[in-house]
């Protein structure tokens, strides 16, 4: 009590917290944030005949992102775009 919340309160029951890696163009040019749902992609390089293709995949969706680690401002006074996302996932 008289705490800040830690991520567990966050979370509900059977859930997990997952971070993954964003840059400007995934994290939409830093408009995501906390509560936001999201589509997590994976892009991989195509099997078969056509090895050089690269292939995208929806691998998860309507997933609720618990946090990002933006920051208002840096040291000058300008937004920092979020490297970082915390997802609200199943461990499945």
């Amino acid at each position: 009590e008289g705490e800040n919340a830690s991520i567990a309160a966050l979370l509900p029951d059977g859930k997990r917290a997952a971070s993954v890696r964003i840059n400007d163009v995934s994290g939409v040019a830093g408009f995501i944030k906390p509560n936001d749902t999201v589509d997590v992609l994976i892009t991989r390089q195509a099997i078969g005949e056509n090895r050089d293709a690269q292939v995208t995949d929806v691998l998860l969706q309507n997933i609720r992102v618990i946090a990002t680690d933006q920051q208002a401002q840096n040291k000058d006074a300008q937004p920092a775009v979020a490297r970082v996302a915390t997802l609200e996932v199943t461990p499945h």
